[in-house]
């Protein structure tokens, strides 16, 4: 059981995007992360790139103490956004989609999403992680 973080840098508002990977990387394992990986996401027309951003995919043992601070310190850098929290136990609930990550997403999906969150389902099982990302 585990919790799935997707971390995004958007390099246009990151100056030395080696540093910024070094600090995610640091903060997940002070925080003692299981794993991480990280790709890129790119696209464009004719030559010209739109969209490209440095996507880490970070896992969490069950430890919500862990998985809390490390929201809140990855809060505090510009440019870093958290795309989405998912909670793994054989069957992956995510817990948490950015506005972009539902843009993605198959419209099943996204419709199951939003339908368990105006319920409330989703929140009465995650309120601690949920508080920490909708305070400003």
């Amino acid at each position: 059981m585990s919790y799935v973080f997707e971390i995004s840098i958007n390099h246009k508002k990151i100056a030395n995007e080696t540093k910024v990977q070094t600090e995610i990387i640091n903060i997940a394992n002070r925080y003692n992360c299981q794993d991480y990986y990280n790709r890129y996401e790119f696209s464009g027309k004719n030559r010209t790139i739109k969209y490209y951003n440095n996507i880490f995919t970070i896992t969490f043992l069950e430890n919500i103490k862990n998985v809390c601070n490390f929201i809140r310190e990855i809060k505090l850098h510009k440019g870093i956004y958290i795309e989405s929290i998912g909670f793994d136990n054989v069957v992956y609930n995510l817990i948490y989609a950015s506005k972009k990550y539902l843009n993605i997403m198959e419209k099943q999906q996204v419709r199951d999403y939003i339908k368990k969150k105006h319920s409330g389902e989703i929140y009465q099982k995650n309120t601690e992680i949920l508080n920490l990302l909708n305070k400003n």
